[in-house]
């Protein structure tokens, strides 16, 4: 009677926690921002972050009534039948619930703190802070919360007791193992019991006892290791390699129990059913979940899905859960049917273009899809657009339609109000990387990896109206100038080249000192199509004027990373730079001096200035956007 009233109290304290449940901030009215100038770039912050981001990882709470999901903006707490929304936790990308199902703990490696979030206040009622960013796992049960971090730079293992902020243990027996660690192939994982924490490096796998650091188990397998799990009573410790084999160890014994190879399984995560009778898959091409025999490992049955990234059991082990970058599913084991889904997450973004009116963005993804976002409500449309990853994408000067370029070789034309297809160009031989739309509506340009630059006069014209001419290689990135006339490509042997529409002819070649070494893989036109901005892979944005072909500025980044975008703002003041690695920086373009970073943001696949020139968008390869701006009250 006890146990039941406790279960009713803990459902109804979701149900009133989900009214209040932790949301993103929303933006104010779009005019509430002030313009970005010279004078007050350095005031930017984080205003609003746009979508749930891609999802990296998935837990059940121990009574099987919630799901803590990991994405790039946090951790996303959801009613594991109903998928509905509980909770969130910002910035997390690791979670660990406590035995009772009522607080999750969150790593955030963006300022390196553990924060233990409530589910029934719904408040982060604890944070602690520890001195590493490189948290590989997390467990919180009835003795405290701990952390596995492993940093290549001194090759060392350190339990981290979170609640005091401290190194419990640090483990340095791989030293033994120099020629087999590989640290770009790392698998960690608690035991179920607590007591014990495994680890692969490359083709290593280690077992040790958390509270005395006491080495329980090593092997070295044929393979670097996918992932690395004990089985539910913790006597066992499976590891799946690259190779497609399981092997299945009891802990402190150098024979396997099991090793077996499936061409019919290329799995990336496994999980065992709680009862340890089942180990489930997600097949390596993302069709199929594979359920398997504990003991013989042999296929019981699959479960056709349409992609999949991560797997769970339920707790009583009547459901599979599993997800792709942007959607959840639930499966009924018995039926093999699908009982629940929801695709609230986003999928990782390519590439991204603001509309005119400055109140939409439109995202390609690398799995084919468009999303047409509205920036005020976060209303989302998606379009499955292409087979492949796009590429490109860009409104039409009157917003009134879009045009996507993909891998897949075909470019398209949308009807913006409807999502028809109103045009399909299939000219290209190869990936189609980047498109342009004339700021006078009536031109349309596509480049792609068959190394030729295609113009037509009309978008809906299917032929081409001019190749147009330029040395031979690939161009990346296409931009007009302002009043037309003329189309600018950056080209990835390092050339700049600018054309005229009229008769397709090459006018100017733009090339800096040593580039040739280079390649280039943005450019950007300002808005009075004075200066042309171009990213480089040798880490430096080119600033060039665009009448006279004169190199104003090599505005260099000092870690000499890839500058993957540039973007002008709107008043021809600044210019903005993004690398994956080092975030965005924003320069004076008549001084090229460097006003103003944002590194906290990285992975970042695009960034634009807004039309309005309020906003600055910032795109990263997990799914999501933020949206910089300056808040005038």
């Amino acid at each position: 009677m006890f146990n039941q009233s406790r279960r009713v109290l803990q459902a109804l304290l979701i149900l009133i926690f989900m009214s209040i449940a932790i949301v993103p901030t929303q933006t104010q009215n779009l005019d509430d921002y002030a313009p970005i100038l010279v004078d007050n770039v350095t005031q930017l912050e984080l205003v609003k972050r746009i979508g749930r981001g891609s999802i990296s990882n998935i837990h059940y709470s121990p009574d099987g009534r919630m799901l803590a999901v990991s994405s790039r903006t946090g951790v996303w707490l959801y009613d594991a039948t109903t998928l509905a929304d509980v909770g969130f936790i910002e910035n997390g990308i690791r979670a660990a619930w406590n035995p009772d199902s009522t607080q999750v703990a969150v790593f955030a490696n963006i300022d390196n703190t553990v924060r233990v979030f409530d589910v029934p206040s719904g408040q982060t009622v604890e944070t602690y802070r520890l001195s590493t960013s490189f948290v590989r796992a997390l467990q919180f049960n009835r003795q405290g919360i701990y952390a596995i971090s492993i940093e290549e730079s001194d090759q060392l293992i350190h339990v981290w007791d979170v609640q005091s902020e401290s190194i419990q243990r640090t483990i340095t027996d791989i030293e033994n193992h120099d020629s087999d660690v590989v640290f770009s192939s790392i698998a960690v994982n608690f035991s179920p019991d607590s007591t014990f924490f495994a680890v692969s490096l490359g083709r290593v796998v280690w077992v040790w006892n958390v509270n005395t650091g006491e080495l329980v188990h090593s092997n070295i397998v044929n393979y670097y290791v996918r992932s690395v799990v004990f089985s539910p009573d913790s006597s066992e410790i499976l590891a799946y390699t690259y190779d497609d084999r399981f092997n299945i160890w009891a802990l402190g014994s150098k024979d396997r129990i099991h090793q077996s190879y499936s061409e019919s399984n290329r799995g990336s995560n496994v999980a065992y059913s709680l009862n340890g009778a089942f180990i489930a898959t997600v097949d390596e091409d993302k069709r199929f979940i594979n359920i398997y025999d504990a003991v013989t490992l042999t296929v019981q049955y699959s479960l056709s899905v349409e992609s999949a990234g991560n797997v769970v059991w339920s707790p009583d082990g009547q459901h599979i859960t599993f997800t792709d970058r942007s959607s959840i599913y639930v499966w009924e084991v018995i039926s093999q049917q699908l009982v629940q889904s929801s695709n609230k997450h986003s999928s990782n973004i390519r590439t991204i273009d603001w509309s005119a009116d400055g109140r939409k963005i439109l995202t390609g993804s690398w799995r084919g899809d468009v999303n047409i976002i509205d920036i005020e409500t976060n209303a989302t449309r998606t379009i499955e657009a292409h087979r492949d990853t796009v590429a490109s994408v860009i409104w039409s000067a009157d917003d009134t339609q879009f045009a996507s370029a993909s891998n897949d070789s075909i470019v398209r034309i949308w009807d913006a109000e409807t999502g028809d297809m109103l045009m399909e160009h299939d000219t290209h031989d190869d990936e189609v990387i980047a498109v342009a739309w004339s700021p006078d509506n009536t031109l349309f340009a596509s480049a792609s990896t068959d190394e030729t630059v295609q113009l037509r006069v009309s978008p809906t014209r299917h032929d081409p109206t001019f190749i147009m001419e330029h040395q031979k290689g690939t161009v990346s990135s296409l931009e007009f100038t302002a009043d037309s006339t003329k189309l600018v490509g950056g080209a990835y042997d390092g050339n700049t080249y600018v054309w005229d529409i009229r008769t397709g002819g090459l006018v100017q070649r733009l090339m800096g000192p040593e580039e040739s070494t280079y390649s280039i893989l943005d450019i950007d036109v300002s808005m009075d199509s004075r200066y042309i901005a171009v990213g480089h892979t040798s880490g430096a944005v080119r600033l060039w004027d665009a009448s006279t072909g004169t190199l104003l500025y090599s505005l260099d980044e000092p870690t000499q990373t890839f500058i993957d975008t540039v973007s002008f703002s709107i008043n021809n003041q600044l210019l903005a730079s993004s690398s994956r690695k080092y975030g965005v920086r924003l320069w004076d373009i008549s001084t090229g001096q460097l006003l103003f970073s944002i590194e906290d943001t990285t992975d970042v696949t695009r960034v634009a200035f807004g039309p309005n020139g309020r906003f600055l968008a910032i795109a990263d390869i997990g799914g999501s956007i933020e949206l910089w701006a300056i808040p005038t009250s």
